[in-house]
């Protein structure tokens, strides 16, 4: 004789809808990563309004361009040459 066992389907109706750990803590970890964008988004948006307002709108279009040309080239450094080479180009 069989006979249906209830237990079994809920089982098997958590484990569908089942999150594992790993699957929490991953969406947690992006969570994380877009909360520290959104932040540093709006900090450099608040640092180029204080430029703006100190009359330094040349110093404001060149930390834009260095922050476009990272967004497009992870491989850009911070050194003073890259920054140059990048404010020339602003200033054309």
């Amino acid at each position: 004789e069989v006979r249906p066992c209830w237990a079994l389907g809920r089982i098997h109706r958590r484990r569908a809808g089942h999150v594992g750990r790993r699957g929490r803590s991953e969406e947690q970890e992006r969570q994380r990563e877009a909360t520290q964008e959104r932040l540093a988004d709006g900090q450099f948006e608040v640092e180029q309004q204080q430029r703006i307002n100190a009359g330094k709108e040349r110093e404001a279009a060149i930390e834009a361009a260095i922050r476009q040309a990272r967004a497009e080239n992870p491989d850009i450094t911070g050194d003073s040459a890259t920054h140059t080479a990048i404010a020339a180009r602003v200033s054309r």
